[in-house]
């Protein structure tokens, strides 16, 4: 199913080539995945210029829906999306609490999600919650650790939805589950794909793909690169770490070495020329620069995204980022791309119903 999603439609020697299974599992398989109306036959086409015509099969893109959501400190986006990621259908909630946001509120907030979509989907099959902080535990049982936006440790987020709504639940951190999503749009063999995606802004994440896998961590805490020391000499961090990733490259520090109260701020006075802050940004670039290289010759990525809030950064001194890279990457390291890119919500919440699809494509766990 998963080859289908993202290579499709397909012939049936080809999947098996692709898989490296027979074709007599290949068509077992396949005639269940027919019988549960997760795939169709499609047209007839010819595949190479010596061979025959061959019949390929394609998903059902409409046979079931899935949620993600998408968790702010200040609101929820939410997204149903079909199993061909395409979002059919979305909208915003705000919540009322801040810092600690409440528990209760979102569960009910989403729990009221459910029901407007439940309206005009009746074959939803599981949902995905994706936000910033540390999940740890078991599929469907997965626990927030320190998420800091949220003002949440130990909540069994997961366990608590799964018991209001009667659906599968996962829940994952927001990195990591748009990495999954971006991954699984890239052209290739289903094992093939080795890329990074990393986000600035408010924060720092790194998210890593492997020959088609998501790097999870033993602890669930992959990609943490943001107190890399990259100047002994440099300012200081919000943990006391002299001269590290964040201490240069969070919105706040920005802000902060450049003499401004906020990054808004700081932005207007760079684009304008101000010594000051074209100097924090130049800064800003050659810390990023460093994290990329160190990423490049950490885990070789063919692709590494660059995204967030803050990608004001390569506009301004994408030139320092440039230089960062050069003077961090390895001279024999592998050729990449930098793909910069920016994403609104709702991408981050379709990456949390990516997640639940593949929940369910992976343990079969869905409604």
């Amino acid at each position: 199913m998963r080859l289908l999603l993202r290579r499709g439609p397909l012939g049936r020697s080809e999947m098996a080539r692709m898989l490296g299974v027979s074709r007599a599992n290949l068509t077992r398989v396949t005639r269940e995945l027919l019988a549960a109306g997760l795939v169709r036959e499609g047209p007839t086409e010819l595949r190479s210029a010596m061979g025959r015509p061959v019949e390929l099969l394609q998903t059902v893109p409409d046979a079931y829906h899935f949620v993600g959501v998408k968790i702010t400190g200040e609101a929820l986006y939410a997204v149903v999306v079909n199993l061909s990621n395409v979002v059919v259908a979305s909208l915003e909630s705000p919540l009322r609490s801040r810092e600690p946001v409440d528990v209760e509120e979102v569960v009910d907030e989403i729990a009221v999600i459910l029901d407007s979509f439940g309206a005009r989907f009746n074959d939803i099959a599981g949902l995905g919650i994706a936000l910033a902080g540390t999940i740890s535990g078991p599929p469907e049982h997965e626990i927030v650790y320190e998420s800091t936006y949220l003002g949440w440790d130990g909540v069994a987020l997961a366990d608590l939805l799964r018991v209001r709504l009667g659906l599968p639940v996962t829940v994952g951190n927001e990195v990591q589950a748009l990495t999954l999503t971006e991954s699984l749009s890239m052209q290739g063999h289903p094992g093939d794909v080795t890329m990074a995606l990393v986000t600035v802004g408010v924060g720092i994440g790194v998210g890593y793909v492997i020959d088609g896998a998501l790097i999870k961590g033993a602890s669930g805490r992959p990609g943490r690169l943001n107190h890399l020391i990259v100047d002994p000499q440099g300012p200081l961090c919000d943990r006391g770490h002299r001269g590290c990733v964040a201490s240069y490259l969070t919105n706040e520090s920005i802000a902060k070495n450049s003499g401004f109260e906020n990054y808004d701020q700081a932005i207007v006075a760079a684009r304008a020329g101000d010594a000051s802050a074209v100097r924090a940004f130049v800064g800003a670039g050659r810390a990023l620069g460093d994290l990329l290289g160190t990423v490049v010759n950490a885990v070789d990525p063919g692709v590494v995204i660059l995204t967030g809030d803050g990608l004001a950064l390569h506009e301004i001194a994408a030139d320092a980022i440039g230089d960062g890279i050069a003077r961090t990457r390895a001279w024999n390291a592998g050729q990449f791309t930098l793909d910069v890119r920016a994403f609104d919500f709702s991408e981050w919440a379709r990456a949390a119903a990516v997640m639940s699809i593949n929940l369910a494509l992976t343990t079969g766990r869905g409604r």
